[in-house]
């Protein structure tokens, strides 16, 4: 199972969790000016787990995070945990149409870089195998991503002029 689909796992079941929460709502007496609340020990649980995850996959800067920890300051009331499931709605649906792809493809593509200019060294220095073989190891990677984001179905070994000649067919190089 690939980290996005152990993320996905995750998000559904705290949306679940979130909902048996919200199922949990309860007014106040009659004599008390207070708003809805919810089980406690229960939104607190989501609550916890839901920032834990959030900060994991978005992080502390993200405003998914800081929207969700706005709403955990205080005892759950239903207006918070209705607000922070909706946040986690977002978190799934933002997640799941790759709307972080900048933060990852920047990243990627600076690793890509440094592992470029390794391969740059080697060659430089005369590891004309060991530069062959980073550089062919950034240039594999590139094009198993570039095949899954095309739904392009790989074999159990695929060769690289395969891929290539796969990418070209459908038009993406």
């Amino acid at each position: 199972m690939s980290i996005d689909s152990k993320i996905i796992e995750r998000l559904d079941d705290l949306i679940n969790l979130g909902q048996k929460v919200r199922l949990t709502r309860r007014s106040p007496a009659k004599n008390h000016i207070t708003s809805d609340f919810v089980d406690v020990q229960l939104a607190n649980q989501w609550l916890t787990s839901s920032l834990n995850l959030i900060h994991r996959v978005f992080g502390e800067s993200s405003v998914h995070y800081q929207s969700m920890y706005k709403h955990f300051k205080e005892y759950p009331k239903w207006p918070d945990v209705d607000q922070a499931f909706g946040v986690l709605l977002s978190a799934k649906d933002d997640f799941e149409k790759d709307a972080l792809f900048d933060v990852r493809k920047l990243i990627e593509a600076d690793l890509f870089d440094e592992f470029l200019e390794q391969a740059e060294y080697l060659h430089e220095a005369g590891y004309y195998q060991a530069s062959a073989v980073i550089a062919g190891s950034v240039l594999e990677d590139g094009l198993r991503k570039l095949c899954a984001q095309n739904n392009i179905a790989l074999p159990d070994k695929p060769k690289l002029d395969w891929m290539n000649a796969q990418l070209v067919k459908e038009g993406v190089i």
